[in-house]
């Protein structure tokens, strides 16, 4: 089977060198101006800072200190695998109310699944920082979900941040956004046969999540970008 391509490219800066093998004609290249720019700051150093909003009951960026007592439950990691992820990026926990953020310093906020109240001051804070020119990614629940094995219940989640999304356009819906057509998909698993373990297709209950195929979704959108496929557990209505 021939595959015609192009030789691969080398980076090297300072005795550091990060290289592409091959570039296929048949392959994806829609993302060779990601891995370019990947590679040019892996091998240059070059490190954005990224904050993380805490104090309103987002998942830590910080990793949980060790335990100090064997046998007990380990505690809850919130985003901290992000740091094994995110290579070219320093991820930092942010206080709102502490300092006054410079979007030349920190050059995206992430506001992750809050679930107490914002005070207004934190909220003054965030929308300065948008007015200056900085980025925010809001990822809010709508509702709280508590599940356990005999009931789901959802209950209304209000932060504060629902008015200033509102004066930016966004309008996030105290609901849940369910698909009915997604109560069973197909999974691809080994299972033992005489003939031994062959691979079949078999269907598996599945809650009623949205669920998106690559072929759902723009793929070229930074956000999306070479993702397989996308689930939403228990998302919320979002009106632009």
């Amino acid at each position: 089977h021939e595959v015609l391509g192009y030789r691969g490219l080398a980076f090297s800066y300072r005795g550091e060198t990060k290289a592409i093998p091959v570039l296929s004609r048949s392959a994806d290249i829609s993302g060779l101006e990601f891995d370019f720019t990947t590679i040019i700051r892996e091998v240059t150093g070059e490190r954005r800072t990224v904050g993380f909003v805490s104090g309103h009951g987002e998942p830590s960026i910080n990793p949980p200190p060790p335990q100090k007592q064997p046998g007990m439950p380990p505690q809850d990691p919130g985003v901290s695998y992000l740091h094994k992820l995110v290579k070219n990026y320093n991820l930092r926990s942010v206080e709102l109310g502490s300092t006054k953020i410079d979007p030349q310093e920190m050059r995206g906020l992430m506001v992750i699944g809050p679930t107490q109240n914002i005070p207004e001051s934190d909220l003054y804070a965030l929308d300065q920082y948008i007015m200056r020119g900085g980025a925010v990614a809001f990822l809010v629940n709508g509702v709280t979900i508590q599940e356990s094995q005999t009931a789901i219940n959802a209950t209304t989640n209000e932060t504060g941040l629902e008015d200033m999304l509102e004066t930016y356009g966004v309008r996030i819906g105290h609901d849940v956004v369910l698909d009915t057509q997604t109560d069973r998909y197909l999974v691809t698993k080994h299972v033992r046969t005489p003939l031994g373990n062959l691979p079949m297709t078999l269907p598996r209950p599945y809650p009623a999540w949205p669920h998106f195929a690559a072929a759902e979704i723009a793929e070229e959108h930074p956000i999306l970008f070479r993702l397989p496929g996308i689930s939403l557990l228990w998302p919320s209505s979002v009106r632009v």
